[in-house]
């Protein structure tokens, strides 16, 4: 019966979408089926496997067919047909054929194993995905409409029923996934993820995707995208996700004193003020919670942990998905099941230096790129807003490894593929109207085209 209700609810929500796109963009196909896979319905459809004993981390234990995966798929092969143009990230597909190779000479090919494969595999579709999206919104401003209402109807479902679980509600299970034991033990909103710290990193993440369009010449746009920014602050403070707060508050303040000049001093200031009062309904519980663990729990000693495993093998690591495991026997915190709470950590001890290096080189390249391509007028917001995002990502990837786990790396690469295409092509991802022509350069770097891309245009 759940299942039926999930597929009814996808079908309808795609059809509304498609109904108030006249022209059906492919970009609408595409995205909202995602998004709505990713941050509001995540689910297992099958399990290719039957789970034995140990632990998993990254992604679920045995292969799995989820709503995210086949969305993804299905989605990067429409990519590949739709168009010519490689968007296809070279270092993550070394990386991947690297951890292929590992995954059946090295280590011991395990069902685990394999299910953290498809998963990196699926973030690289989505990375891909994310650059073919990011590289039509800019021409197709009702597409873009769309897209941000699509962002902010999950996030208005997700705050409804996080305040209903705080009151007391009760939601089915198969909406809330594993929620409703979670609000019981820990009196945090869990919305349909089944744990408050993957509510807010969706948020987050939501957060760092819209910052350009707060500063847009368009108005439907800029006003979507100040909503959706509320509601992900809103969200956060709900989950009462400490590192994701911090992150959030760094984030929006660097983008305040930081963003192009569309916004005047008054709002900026209003801005700031918003956030201290945003939170204030809030605040004891964010506070009680700091003070009830100000260390982070078990973290140093799991970070000791996996410090020790990546000296014992930096060269092929403990196989993907799969630290838990061979960890535990060194360390009594990582046997009840912990892993690494910080995601370089993780990932390095898991796919050895080599492989873990080469992981994260598409979000180096980009961060290299934003802070390139910063001074030229047709990047200006996305390479701010990346940049402004930057240090809230670090803190969230060193002090926790959530987003390394299944649909939240998956988010965050289609995240990062959007980025990308407007930062290394010179084209903002807003929408401008046509009076503000997307060919004009700062006359300060006139002439300058460094590697023959700022101002070559789709």
């Amino acid at each position: 019966m759940a299942a039926v209700l999930l597929v009814l609810l996808f079908a309808t929500v795609i059809a509304v979408v498609m109904l108030a796109s006249r022209k059906s963009s492919i970009v609408i196909w595409i995205a909202v089926p995602l998004l709505l896979s990713l941050a509001l319905l995540p689910r297992n459809i099958l399990a290719l496997g039957t789970w034995s004993s140990g632990y998993s981390d990254i992604a679920p234990p045995v292969p799995t067919i989820t709503t995210y995966v086949v969305i993804v798929t299905v989605s990067f092969f429409a990519v590949i047909l739709r168009t010519r143009r490689r968007y296809i990230s070279a270092p993550m597909s070394i990386c991947l054929i690297v951890l292929s190779f590992m995954t059946v000479f090295i280590w011991d090919g395990t069902a685990a194993q394999w299910s953290g494969l498809i998963v990196l595999a699926a973030g690289a579709m989505a990375w891909t995905i994310g650059r073919f999206v990011g590289s039509r919104l800019p021409s197709e401003p009702r597409a873009t409409t769309i897209f941000l209402g699509a962002i902010l109807l999950i996030l208005l479902i997700q705050l409804a029923i996080a305040f209903a679980q705080r009151n007391g509600v009760l939601i089915p299970g198969w909406l809330t996934s594993e929620g409703r034991l979670a609000v019981a033990w820990t009196g945090r909103a869990t919305g349909t993820l089944g744990h408050p710290a993957n509510l807010s990193k969706i948020a987050l993440l939501f957060l760092i995707l819209v910052l350009p369009w707060t500063v847009t010449p368009r108005t439907v746009h800029r006003r979507l995208a100040w909503l959706i920014v509320c509601a992900c602050v809103i969200l956060g403070l709900v989950t009462i996700s400490r590192s994701n707060i911090l992150a959030m508050a760094a984030i929006l303040f660097l983008w305040l004193l930081a963003a192009p000049g569309k916004l005047s001093l008054v709002q900026r200031l209003s801005g700031l003020l918003v956030m201290l009062f945003a939170g204030i309904f809030l605040t004891g519980d964010v506070v009680l919670r700091f003070l009830d663990d100000p260390e982070g729990g078990a973290r140093p000693a799991l970070f000791s942990a996996g410090i020790a495993q990546i000296l014992r093998d930096p060269a092929v690591g403990t196989g993907l998905n799969s630290y838990i495991d061979v960890v535990a026997p060194f360390s009594s915190e990582t046997a009840l099941g912990y892993p690494v709470h910080n995601a370089f950590v993780l990932a390095i001890a898991e796919m050895g230096i080599v492989a873990g290096v080469l992981f994260f080189v598409p979000m180096l390249h980009l961060t290299a790129d934003a802070v390139r391509n910063m001074r030229h007028y047709d990047a200006l917001y996305s390479c701010r807003a990346f940049l402004c995002s930057a240090p809230g990502l670090v803190l969230v990837l060193w002090t926790g490894w959530g987003l390394l786990n299944s649909q939240y790396l998956i988010l965050w690469f289609f995240l990062g593929g959007i980025y990308r295409s407007s930062i290394l092509y010179g084209r903002d991802i807003i929408s401008r109207p046509t009076e503000e022509p997307l060919s004009h350069v700062d006359p300060r770097v006139a002439g300058k085209n460094p590697r023959g891309t700022i101002g070559t245009h789709y």
